[in-house]
């Protein structure tokens, strides 16, 4: 005869982080709620344990609502419950409740792990100065950032555009005696994208260091020479990038030629588009745009409508950029009717021209002095 083992609440706990495990939530609140029929009480490890279930499929809502549940059964949440709920939030990009449920977390003297307050700052984007606070300014916390902390918070300075603070906080980390690793270094070189010297400092002194520069680092570093039109250094870390035992990828590509783009380098970005196609890396819409406006500085139509055609061959969309360079490159060249064409084909695939489109349409008539097809389309 068998004999019939009744479940208690250690069981239906073991089930639940089985399920959480497993991304079975919807399973998780089931059994949960079946407890009360088998006449268990749930515990503080179950109502974290579904938490944690509900928090492993961004299901946030659901976790506030766990939380709110605890409360109703008198149950007191630990670091744990309070650390899954939180994730669950960051990972919702709810970072406002995931701050709120810190701030219960503080008025019921527990102090949140790292965990939790890295789930924090990692959600917040570019809300910079709301992440420093998250991470530093928990007055009374017994935890102490370290360097995964700073990593954040540098990233956060990074998204927001604030290269000032990020180097700020790399300097602290060398107060605070932390060693700073790759990842810090490229979200600061990340954070100086405008600043290009300093970038260029930054991998310098990764260096100094003795850290090795990864493709991350390279990328934000020639993407950092982009913008400051500075394309001959760009270059430079493009071409260093083999010698330091790391692939190039288009990333890298993308950047160095929109960094010739900006110069009219016309004939260096050509060469780099072709080299991607040497490298069997495959080109996406960026890699193509900025060839294409490169070639529409170059006066190179021919070049441009070629490129043009090649996306349509590898069914990428072109954006009005593309067009626009390419009907620029037309105007150059007094090929009016083609860039009148060209306009009208751009606006098939439910692309909107912009003023920039027209100007270079209404350029190339005025070129060509067909006075009247330009007051057409002004």
């Amino acid at each position: 005869r068998k004999s019939v083992v009744q479940p208690d609440t250690i069981t239906a706990n073991a089930a639940i982080t089985a399920l959480a495990k497993g991304g079975e939530w919807k399973k998780a609140l089931q059994l949960l709620a079946e407890m009360q029929g088998l006449s268990l009480q749930p515990d503080v490890v179950t109502f974290t344990s579904a938490i944690n279930a509900c928090s492993q499929s961004e299901q946030w809502d659901h976790a506030l609502w766990l939380l709110d549940g605890m409360r109703g059964a008198r149950l007191q949440p630990n670091v744990i419950t309070f650390a899954s709920a939180i994730y669950a939030c960051a990972s919702g990009e709810t970072w406002e409740k995931a701050l709120q449920l810190l701030a219960v977390m503080h008025e019921s003297a527990l102090h949140p792990d790292a965990f939790a307050m890295h789930a924090v700052g990692g959600s917040m984007g570019d809300q910079w100065e709301k992440a420093l606070h998250v991470l530093f300014g928990i007055q009374g916390s017994a935890w102490q950032p370290n360097v995964v902390t700073f990593n954040i918070a540098i990233s956060a300075c990074a998204k927001g555009e604030q290269w000032g603070p990020a180097l700020q906080l790399l300097g602290g980390m060398f107060s605070a005696s932390l060693q700073p690793d790759v990842i810090t270094l490229n979200a600061a070189i990340s954070a100086c994208e405008e600043q290009w010297e300093e970038a260029l400092q930054l991998l310098v002194r990764m260096r100094g260091l003795s850290l090795q520069a990864d493709i991350i680092t390279f990328n934000s570093a020639i993407s950092s020479c982009e913008k400051g039109e500075q394309w001959e250094k760009a270059l430079q870390l493009l071409a260093s990038i083999p010698g330091s035992k790391l692939q190039i990828n288009v990333i890298s590509l993308c950047s160095a030629i929109s960094a010739c783009e900006r110069a009219e380098q016309w004939a260096r970005a050509w060469q780099l588009f072709t080299g991607m196609l040497d490298m069997k890396l495959q080109p996406n819409v960026i890699a193509f745009s900025s060839t294409i406006s490169a070639c529409g500085k170059g006066a190179k139509w021919e070049s441009a409508l070629h490129l043009l055609s090649c996306m349509q061959v590898l069914s990428l969309q072109a954006n009005v950029v593309a067009f626009s360079s390419a009907i620029s490159a037309l105007g150059q060249s007094e090929q009016w009717e083609k860039a009148l064409e060209l306009l009208t084909t751009m606006q098939a695939p439910s692309l909107q021209p912009n003023v920039i489109t027209f100007n270079a349409s209404i350029g190339s008539c005025v070129n060509a002095e067909q006075w009247k097809s330009a007051l057409v389309l002004w």
